[in-house]
């Protein structure tokens, strides 16, 4: 019964030129008995991405977007998070579980969200090492702070521990690997979170030295994402420089995307309005009105 929900409900990825990310991902997670797997891609443009989202579209559900609506298009986009079913899972590709990551592991996450009523429940992300980081500092709210104090943050607040023994901490998650309870969930709360840890950890691969990634594939993410946070302007040490938080731009980026997508709609509108009275007065009806006005002098 466990491993029969862990298998059939969706997972959906968020994906964006990384190609080396996604494949390793679907691999964990078919090793993890995982089976119903979906990409949505944000318009890739890299050819070693779109070659592999050509080969997976026979085996796995591939939406290719028409633009980059970024790693939140699930969930902002009203109509298509109606369309999502009751639970339903959402990741980032650059994600490494733990090894003893149980096989029913997403039946276990719902377990957390039915008995705390929380609607995103997701896997603790391991605090690295710092010789071990790309970057050690960033800037948050116009300081700067080390990545370890930034990671740590979310490792303070813990509120018990799940069914097998594992700690439960009540904070906020990006779009890293969570499932998602609509019974509970708040697209416009869509942070709040419970993640767990224990056999649940997993690592952050985009925030390790040692990448995977080959650099070819690693400088063309740079050059075309919108929504990378570690891609940036540089300072005087060749390090990012962040000047605001990851949600707050994240909710910027949304803000410009939702204001254009408002004018493309409203001149939309216009045009068929125009079409309508232009289609108006093309009809014989009209043109029989304006010669009985004529002839009243009117």
């Amino acid at each position: 019964m466990q491993t029969n929900f862990t298998s059939s409900v969706p997972v959906y990825i968020s994906t964006f030129n990384n190609p080396t990310y996604l494949e390793n991902f679907i691999n964990q997670l078919e090793s993890n008995g995982v089976k119903n797997i979906k990409i949505v891609d944000s318009n890739s443009t890299f050819p070693r991405m779109k070659q592999l989202l050509e080969t997976i579209k026979h085996k796995y559900e591939v939406i290719r977007l028409d633009k980059n609506f970024g790693p939140h298009y699930l969930l902002r986009i009203k109509s298509v998070y109606e369309s999502l079913p009751e639970f339903f899972c959402l990741s980032d590709p650059d994600l490494e579980f733990s090894k003893k990551l149980p096989k029913d592991f997403i039946n276990e996450l719902k377990i957390v969200s039915e008995n705390h009523k929380i609607g995103k429940v997701g896997v603790a992300l391991e605090v690295p090492k710092i010789e071990d980081v790309l970057h050690r500092d960033m800037f948050l709210d116009g300081k700067k702070i080390d990545i370890i104090e930034y990671e740590m943050q979310f490792w303070s607040n813990c509120i018990g521990k799940n069914q097998t023994g594992d700690d439960l901490y009540s904070t906020t998650l990006d779009t890293q690997f969570a499932l998602y309870n609509k019974n509970y969930f708040n697209p416009a709360d869509r942070y709040r979170s419970i993640r767990v840890a224990g056999k649940f950890t997993t690592k952050h691969l985009g925030q390790l030295r040692d990448s995977i990634v080959p650099s070819d594939e690693i400088d063309f993410y740079k050059s075309s994402s919108r929504y990378s946070y570690f891609g940036g302007k540089l300072n005087s040490d060749s390090e990012p420089s962040f000047d605001i938080t990851v949600l707050e731009y994240t909710k910027i980026t949304e803000l410009i995307e939702s204001l254009k997508e408002n004018v493309n709609n409203l001149d939309s509108k216009v045009q068929e309005q125009n079409r309508i009275i232009q289609s108006i007065f093309a009809s014989k009806r009209w043109k029989l009105i304006s010669r009985v006005l004529k002839l009243f002098g009117r």
